[in-house]
């Protein structure tokens, strides 16, 4: 993966330069947007897209499109929650999504084109996708009971295109942000990556020693995470502070509400990166912005690896600059689900790093 995170990371940063020699402010989300959905796109599905160097790119727009149609999503959801008959006239309708119409098109001739491939031919790539097809290939699948079929196929490679750009995406911008409100702790982080890598290409091995930018992050991802709430189901019986939990509920858990809680982040409203420098102290559940346990994230080490190569990469070469206008408080619409959204777009100033302060 990394060769393909490096490339993109290199177009992330040429991109902002672009915009930092004029001092422009930037919607940040549009540009670690699509360098998030370029490297799911290589790294996941073998597909070479240009989303950083046109924000017009069909997989992009097609991202957005479904991502705005959250709300009708959230409503079919919470309707078959209820009257789960009526399972087919929603997935009918669905069908007229012209977003989902883009993705199931293009990921069936993606699948079709990889069938039939030696599985040991070093030319076949070894991503998420090859592993699905195997998956839903009856002849390479140990027991043929467990291949998944091609909707399922299809529902996992379009969970992995929204997931990856979505929330990375999302991460990135309230960084950008956090670094722009705090430049004594955007210096920090940029005389860590001198420190410790020099002029090295930051990779998978080298950007762990990259302590304070971890903390940064956990830091931005406490404070703002971009999945608001995670969903269990009770394994058995419990009772937690008197309230007794059946086998079988549904529980839903509020992470923002969780990770700004005093009892176990003091002062919870300001950033503080210091405040993972002994990750030991607090309790370890507390910490729920990939969520926890066998549910926990699964793209988490990905979407950090990447969130650290974009920002050694851009920290090198610009800065983030708070400007009078940007908000104090972030604001966030109400009521679509679990993906959390500002209310406006956030923009932030970027200069060269080399121009006076």
């Amino acid at each position: 993966m990394e060769p393909q995170i490096k490339r993109c990371s290199r177009d992330l940063t040429f991109n902002l330069m672009q915009k930092a020699k004029d001092g422009h402010k930037v919607n940040v989300k549009e540009y670690f947007g699509a360098y998030t959905l370029d490297v799911i796109a290589s790294t996941a599905f073998g597909l070479q897209v240009d989303s950083q160097k046109d924000l017009t790119e069909p997989f992009l727009v097609n991202v957005k499109a479904m991502l705005g149609g959250v709300r009708t999503f959230h409503f079919f959801n919470a309707l078959l929650a209820v009257l789960p008959f009526l399972a087919p006239a929603v997935r009918w309708l669905r069908s007229f999504s012209k977003p989902a119409a883009f993705y199931t098109d293009s990921i069936r001739s993606m699948v079709q084109q990889r069938k039939g491939r030696d599985g040991n031919d070093r030319s076949t790539p070894v991503d998420f996708l090859q592993l699905l097809v195997n998956a839903e290939d009856t002849e390479n699948t140990i027991e043929s009971h467990k291949r998944l079929t091609l909707e399922e196929v299809e529902s996992q490679m379009i969970l992995f295109f929204v997931a990856g750009y979505e929330t990375t995406g999302s991460t990135l911008q309230y960084l950008a942000y956090s670094l722009a409100m705090h430049p004594d702790i955007q210096e920090r982080v940029v005389a860590e990556i001198q420190q410790e890598l020099g002029e090295e290409t930051p990779t998978y091995d080298n950007v762990s020693k990259l302590k304070y930018m971890d903390h940064a992050i956990h830091e931005t991802l406490r404070l703002y995470p971009p999945v608001s709430q995670v969903t269990r189901e009770a394994s058995e019986t419990m009772t937690i502070k008197g309230l007794t939990i059946p086998r079988g509920f549904g529980v839903l858990v509020p992470v923002q509400i969780v990770m700004r809680d005093p009892d176990y982040f003091p002062d919870p409203a300001r950033f503080n990166p210091d405040r993972f420098s002994d990750k030991g102290s607090t309790d370890p559940i507390s910490f729920l912005a990939f969520g926890q346990g066998p549910r926990q994230c699964v793209g988490m080490r990905l979407a950090m690896l990447e969130i650290k190569v974009a920002m050694v990469h851009v920290l090198r070469q610009i800065r983030f600059v708070r400007t009078p206008d940007m908000p104090e408080t972030l604001q966030f619409k109400a009521g679509v689900g679990s993906l959390q959204y500002l209310t406006a777009p956030l923009l932030v100033k970027v200069v060269p790093r080399n121009a006076d302060q």
